[in-house]
């Protein structure tokens, strides 16, 4: 797998976690953009990316953040209204 494909999975494995843990704790939306943070830096340290790497800006909201968003907000939501 290449760099974006990586960074794209890890993004939208902890946009679930974040999701569940906004529904969670009541402290969790404000939990999930340090979340994003955290995991931009920990993904340029564990596959040496840079937001270069991954297509510019454009290509790093596309491929990480907008998944990690929609991940992270849909499983809110359905967490919410299941429970």
């Amino acid at each position: 797998m290449d760099k974006e494909t990586k960074s794209a999975i890890i993004y939208m494995l902890f946009g679930v976690i974040s999701g569940i843990l906004s529904w969670g704790l009541v402290i969790g939306m404000l939990l999930a953009p340090v979340i994003l943070v955290l995991i931009g830096r920990l993904n340029e340290r564990i596959f040496k990316t840079t937001v270069e790497d991954l297509g510019g800006p454009k290509g790093w909201f596309g491929n990480c953040v907008l998944p990690f968003i929609l991940l992270w907000l849909f499983t809110w939501v359905l967490l919410f209204n299941l429970f």
